[in-house]
């Protein structure tokens, strides 16, 4: 009971000197009425609060903008006016005229040369063994770095799985070997794709970078949803442009995945090829465009179009999907899946390989040919002199063996 007194008295003196001391020295720092009685979290009043960055202070340097935080509210990107404003004074050229003997072309693909196929090349293969000194080489395609800078600089143009990552107008790629300027103009929201993602359109230009009077629309309307630009392929005042879906076709309609060409003096679209026939890389060869087609699940295919009406003139299919184009002394040669495909190019189009074999003609003619001369040829012995005698002679002798 005494010990239990003394403890108090003691406790009660230490708490009293404790409250003089802080009296005397003023309370600490962050120090209010609710901690003193136990209770709730610390708060800072506007007395003890940090004193806010001076504005002659040294900022941190941004860093550029991660397509991922561009905003996402396609209503704000749709209000968004076209980015691109025509230059006065236009182009001097004249707008393409399209030859007429060059309408209806001869098919440029012959026979396959040969085929490899194997498990370890599926990913231990390029095309750089086979032909490595290509003069034409593919261009665009879904699975190149083609598309890969495009979605890089651009931003989205089709559906992405959060919404996130979507081109803005003004956005543009400079591409240094074509001497293009690629400019996203316009933006609309569009419905969301099959597979359940939000996505929009993008109306593109494509500028000459030297001379802003060559320039060519691709209106936000013209193109399917969820298809955007995945590579460039210029000659002279033509640019033929990929335009394709990295998915399924059935998650687009079956609408899209096609070439576009678009001519810098008549500043618009020359021809769209049909739809579903490029999702790969493509070549202008003299008067063709090679590209292909393939997906799981899909049919895999090589298409050859005529470049100057788009119209859709062979179509080759494959063991597996492409995925890489290149021609190297007269021939095709077709990086597929798990292997390549190596394609004769006719001597009608330049090519060194020989031109396809004629068809075979009909077996039972054959046969009936030769039927009819080994029947002229045993008539034609009968009627020889010399032979008649023999078989006589044969007669007789055999005639005297049975006597």
């Amino acid at each position: 009971m005494l010990v239990a007194e003394r403890t108090g008295v003691s406790g009660r003196i230490s708490v009293i000197f404790l409250l003089l001391f802080m009296l005397s020295f003023g309370l600490p720092e962050g120090f209010d009425s609710v901690h003193a009685r136990g209770h709730g979290p610390r708060s800072m009043n506007s007395q003890n609060a940090p004193a806010p960055v001076s504005a002659t202070a040294e900022a941190p340097q941004e860093s550029e903008a991660d397509p991922s935080a561009i905003p996402t509210d396609l209503k704000e990107l749709a209000a968004v006016p076209g980015a691109f404003h025509p230059p006065e004074g236009g182009s001097a050229c004249r707008p393409l005229e399209i030859p007429e003997e060059k309408k209806n072309l001869p098919k440029p693909l012959g026979r396959r040369l040969e085929s490899k196929r194997a498990a370890k090349l599926i990913t231990d293969f390029s095309l750089d063994r086979v032909a490595p000194n290509p003069s034409h080489v593919g261009r665009g395609g879904i699975l190149s770095k083609d598309a890969q800078n495009f979605w890089k600089t651009l931003g989205v143009c089709g559906d992405t799985p959060e919404g996130k990552g979507f081109a803005e107008p003004g956005r543009e790629l400079l591409d240094s070997e074509q001497n293009l300027r690629a400019i996203v103009d316009k933006i609309l929201p569009a419905e969301n794709s099959k597979r359940g993602w939000p996505s929009i359109r993008c109306g593109y230009v494509i500028q000459d970078m030297d001379n802003p009077g060559l320039y060519a629309e691709l209106p936000v309307d013209a193109l399917p949803a969820c298809n955007e630009i995945t590579g460039l392929l210029r000659d002279g005042n033509v640019v033929y442009a990929t335009v394709q879906y990295n998915g399924y076709a059935s998650e687009i309609g079956f609408k899209g995945n096609r070439i576009v060409a678009l001519d810098l003096c008549g500043h618009g679209i020359l021809w769209q090829s049909a739809d579903i026939l490029s999702n790969m890389p493509m070549i202008l060869y003299r008067d063709y465009i090679l590209t292909g087609y393939g997906f799981t699940k899909e049919p895999d295919f090589i298409t050859v179009l005529n470049r100057w009406t788009g119209k859709d003139i062979q179509k080759v299919r494959l063991p597996k999907s492409l995925s890489d184009l290149r021609i190297q002394d007269g021939r095709l040669y077709v990086r597929i899946y798990d292997g390549y495909v190596i394609h004769a190019l006719t001597t009608e189009t330049g090519g060194d390989a020989p031109a396809p074999k004629a068809a075979k003609p009909d077996r039972g003619k054959l046969r009936e040919e030769r039927r009819k001369k080994r029947k002229a040829i045993r008539k034609e012995r009968k009627r020889s002199p010399q032979k008649r005698k023999t078989r006589e002679k044969r007669r007789r002798d055999e005639r005297r063996r049975k006597r």
